[in-house]
């Protein structure tokens, strides 16, 4: 009874604590490449089949697989530490909630939503500039803090046109802010004396994407190879409202030697802009599985994140480049045992590799992502529920400093059957 009551306050613990990084300064910060946990156990992004050996949350075309409507909700939550000091960053997030209806073992249709992106950091300068000012000496600091990010509310309808080929539609409606508050302070000698001046931005976006989603078994069905593909891109104009708010300050700095704070601080009137067709990425990305025997799966996945060569620099916190991203994985999935009295045969068990180059580069150096994954899922009742666990750890190139980020993270899901339906049906 104490072990159980230990493991609920860890995960307790794990699910609320915080987690950011400095990564999230560049551009749209960092994307969230995997939706549930199941994927996430594997190190993948949820293109293969996670939740058993023939269904993935994050794939439509898999959804036809399902023999009940479905409720899915998953949270993922992290904490990043640098090698010689502990960063606790980032943030604790609904990674994805999705109403799956499967029609006729044939159609497919699902709503859902999901973050796509998100910002959030914290960021001051370790070296104080000096400044001269009628021949006294002044220190500058600064300080730069981000919120917000891309979310996405999406619709998806799959078609299986075949016993061994489904085809998939999925559009997203992309929203969100980012606020971003660069803080300056000037002063003598205590810079807590001395109030900050505050330049405030806010960006909103507008964007929508359409995917199309393909797997197919009819070229591989003999070798117990499954193949699946995705290929994504931005329709439409792209807009970006960006808010510029601006300080005032009065430049008559003689009562600084004295002391007192500085002169009169306001917002001047406010400067929007609107970005139109801003960088945007086209995703596309394949993988494989292959039944090893029993209920073993071993899968393979490739993604790629393409952009345009229009410029980003409008977003950027700090100095940052923007390179095409990918990113590569292995897993291994052991299937349930339906039927099984053992305990042990009754859980899907994942593990899976993966290695992420990131969009964001800094110093003319691609940042790198490697990392295990691995976790288990729960099936429960007689209507496809399911609970889901995944672990990460992860080692990410130094960013903003030479040390690495050393990250763990949890996700937590859970997925219910359409009881209600099939009690109706049986009256």
């Amino acid at each position: 009874m104490k072990s159980l009551r230990f493991s609920f306050i860890l995960l307790f613990y794990l699910g609320t604590s915080p987690a950011q990084s400095p990564h999230n300064t560049g551009l749209y910060g960092l994307f969230f490449d995997h939706t549930d946990a199941a994927g996430f156990a594997l190190g993948n992004t949820g293109l293969l089949p996670s939740h058993n050996s023939r269904f993935s949350i994050a794939n439509p075309t898999t959804w036809s697989e399902l023999k009940f409507a479905l409720l899915s909700v998953h949270y993922n939550t992290g904490e990043i530490r640098y090698e010689e000091e502990n960063y606790l960053a980032g943030f604790g997030i609904l990674s994805n909630a999705v109403f799956i209806v499967p029609i006729k073992n044939k159609y497919s249709f699902g709503l859902g939503i999901k973050p796509l992106t998100r910002r959030k950091f914290h960021i001051e300068s370790n070296k104080d500039q000096s400044i001269v000012f009628d021949n006294d000496s002044l220190l500058l600091t600064k300080s730069i803090e981000g919120t917000g990010g891309i979310s996405s509310f999406y619709s998806a309808f799959s078609w299986r046109f075949s016993p061994e080929n489904t085809l998939a539609l999925q559009l997203d409606f992309l929203f969100g802010t980012f606020n971003e508050f660069t803080s300056s302070r000037l002063f003598e000698d205590n810079p807590e004396t001395v109030p900050p001046v505050v330049y405030q931005r806010r960006f909103e976006f507008n964007i929508k994407l359409l995917s199309l989603y393909f797997s197919s078994r009819s070229l591989f069905d003999q070798h117990n190879l499954m193949m699946y593909a995705l290929f994504q891109l931005p329709v439409g104009s792209k807009f970006l409202k960006e808010t510029d708010r601006p300080p005032f300050m009065d430049l008559n700095l003689d009562n600084i030697h004295s002391g007192s704070e500085l002169p009169y601080l306001e917002n001047v009137e406010e400067k929007t802009l609107t970005h139109r067709n801003f960088p945007f990425p086209v995703t596309v990305s394949g993988g494989m599985t292959y039944k090893m025997g029993g209920k073993t799966i071993i899968g393979f996945e490739f993604l790629s994140r393409i952009f345009s060569k229009e410029s980003g620099e409008f977003l950027n916190s700090v100095s940052t480049n923007l390179y095409n991203g990918n990113r590569i994985s292995m897993s291994l999935l052991r299937e349930a045992k339906q039927g099984s009295r053992q305990l042990t045969q009754r859980l899907h068990y994942r593990i899976g590799i993966f290695r992420h180059q990131h969009y964001i580069s800094s110093r003319q150096k691609p940042l790198i992502q490697n990392g295990i994954g691995f976790g288990i899922g729960i099936p429960f009742g007689l209507f496809q529920n399911q609970i889901d666990i995944g672990f990460r750890f992860s080692k990410k190139d130094g960013f903003l400093t030479g040390d690495p980020e050393f990250v763990r993270e949890v996700t937590i899901g859970l997925s219910l059957g359409d009881i209600w339906l099939v009690k109706g049906k049986r009256r």
